[in-house]
């Protein structure tokens, strides 16, 4: 269900968390605990009524999902990550600025795996007996990663429409204020073949928009 103006909803709704379950299942999402949380967060910063109750109309009811969808995708977190084949050392110098490039990958970033993960890149190129894992370097990330591990994710997430398909908009991304796409195993297997899809990213992966997030 898609909503485009406060016209689209009736004047008022209940404001109690099964309500707003409600609203979030009608967005194809499970209201879990961590979503009901943000939810409840977000409501301190709205008006109450003489009783104490939340006076909110259906149409802050969605700014408050919309509040918290992008609380539960951005996650500020440390990850330790590998990337092969661009030598043993880390130069940050040499990565360049992300470009949308009309493609499911953009120009530019850093492409990594996380160091845990059960089948990374070398792990693919192994596979399809494809590229050059004999280099390698370690490093970590402090940063806010944007965490697709399902097609609901990818479909919530700012896109390009080309003349061969929808493609993320990255520089978008990066203006919402996100330093990395994490992709994970499960998320890889369910956008694979999808509509739209991350065809081409074609294992648990990390790419890293913005180099500053990189702490050693």
């Amino acid at each position: 269900m898609e909503y485009s103006s406060s016209k689209d909803f009736p004047t008022e709704v209940g404001t109690d968390n099964k309500t707003l379950g409600i609203f979030w299942m009608e967005s194809n999402e499970y209201p879990s605990e961590k979503i009901i949380d943000s939810i409840s967060q977000a409501m301190q910063t709205m008006a109450w009524d003489s009783q104490g109750n939340p006076r909110l109309n259906a149409w802050a009811c969605l700014r408050i999902l919309t509040i918290a969808k992008k609380e539960i995708n951005m996650e500020k977190q440390k990850m330790k990550l590998v990337t092969y084949g661009l030598g043993n050392e880390l130069d940050i110098s040499k990565i360049r600025p992300i470009i949308n490039d009309k493609f499911v990958k953009p120009q530019g970033g850093l492409w990594s795996s996380p160091i845990n993960s059960n089948y990374g890149w070398v792990d693919w190129c192994k596979d399809e007996n494809f590229g050059e894992c004999e280099t390698s370097f370690e490093f970590e990330i402090d940063a806010n990663v944007l965490i697709i591990n399902s097609l609901d994710d990818l479909k919530q997430l700012p896109m390009i429409k080309y003349k061969y398909g929808n493609y993320l908009d990255f520089e978008e991304i990066i203006q919402q204020g996100y330093d990395a796409i994490f992709l994970t195993e499960r998320g890889q297997q369910n956008t694979r073949m999808s509509t739209p899809n991350l065809y081409g990213w074609d294992c648990e992966c990390v790419l890293v928009l913005n180099p500053n997030c990189i702490v050693h």
